[in-house]
């Protein structure tokens, strides 16, 4: 009886040491997975860094209808353009880490932008990748009124040119300015680079003549082609909608090509379970054939990928583009 009497107290002593652990238990993965479960838990904000009516708009605007009645809740849009991208950037940073807002940038934001402007964050280290979404076809295109029709053409018209030809872009850093400096170095003509905050004034002043040429997305380009020719692609190879236009190389000047990759961001600490729900959603939507097919017409090539290929494509891309922003010395304008 006394070892009965001992063994009933020894049960008893351990009865709040058990209740403790698998209350703990409990609060370790019975909350994280109703977590899990409940994200998002109202609407999400993607910022852009472009105003609307670009190419950014049209594949945010497609990937929203696609991931909405899935996700549960809406996607919002909020425009922030202006400092190259870092308005969009200082704006998510400012949000909680909590997968509520996101970003949707142009990978070149990460790379090339750090070491032509200050910034008040680390173009790395304070985002967390979700996905890649998708890339686009540059082009280079003229007005259809200036007397040219090949890159050859484009190059003696400049040396000809009193004051030489102007050539606009999304900012500096962006794409067409690093592509425009390029094919200045290589053209060893004289060109301006004049910035803008956007595609549409920057596609304004091209129909209309008030610059010579331009770096665009095929996606802009495509829609206005009885005011804009396409002279070349900035693409290693040729491609099959417009086969008939050759690559830069082609054109004689070769190395001026890049790929542009847009990509989903969040602040850095946003829980793992929201990042993998968000990598999930917009890999299904980018499955979708009626939006693969929408976007492809337009020159642009969706993509999804995993967090860690994100990061790995930004270092990748760093390392290409530091040697010729330091070669070409592209500082802000």
């Amino acid at each position: 009886m006394k070892t009965d009497s001992a063994t009933s107290t020894r049960i008893r002593a351990r009865v709040p040491f058990v209740r403790a652990l698998l209350m703990a238990l409990f609060c370790a993965f019975g909350f994280g997975v109703a977590s899990s479960q409940t994200y998002p838990n109202g609407p999400i904000t993607l910022l852009l860094y472009a105003p609307p009516g670009g190419i950014l708009d049209v594949v945010a605007r497609a990937f929203a209808q696609k991931m909405t009645p899935t996700l549960g809740q809406t996607i919002v849009i909020d425009y922030k353009p202006g400092g190259n991208g870092a308005i969009a950037a200082e704006a998510l940073l400012r949000a909680a880490p909590d997968g509520q807002t996101l970003l949707f940038d142009a990978v070149f934001n990460h790379t090339v932008l750090p070491k032509i402007q200050k910034l008040r964050y680390d173009a790395i280290r304070d985002f967390q990748p979700i996905t890649t979404v998708f890339s686009a076809q540059i082009v280079l295109v003229v007005p259809k009124q200036l007397p040219v029709k090949t890159v050859a053409e484009l190059v003696a018209y400049a040396k000809t040119k009193q004051g030489g030809l102007s050539y606009g872009s999304q900012g500096n850093g962006s794409t067409g300015h690093i592509l425009g400096a390029l094919f200045q170095a290589k053209s060893n003509a004289s060109m301006t680079h004049v910035p803008y905050k956007g595609a549409n004034l920057l596609q304004t002043d091209l129909i209309t003549g008030r610059l010579d040429y331009g770096f665009i997305s095929y996606s802009t380009a495509v829609a206005q082609l009885n005011d804009l020719r396409i002279l070349a692609i900035a693409s290693p190879n040729r491609w099959s909608v417009i086969a008939d236009v050759p690559t830069m190389s082609e054109a004689g000047f070769p190395g001026v090509d890049f790929d542009t990759w847009f990509a989903i961001l969040a602040p850095r600490g946003t829980p793992a379970h929201a990042v993998e729900r968000l990598r999930q959603e917009f890999q299904r939507a980018g499955q979708d054939k009626e939006l693969v097919s929408q976007l492809s017409a337009r020159g642009l090539f969706v993509k999804t990928s995993t967090p860690a290929e994100v990061s790995e494509m930004i270092a990748a891309e760093a390392q290409k583009v530091n040697s010729i922003v330091d070669r070409l010395d592209l500082a802000p304008n």
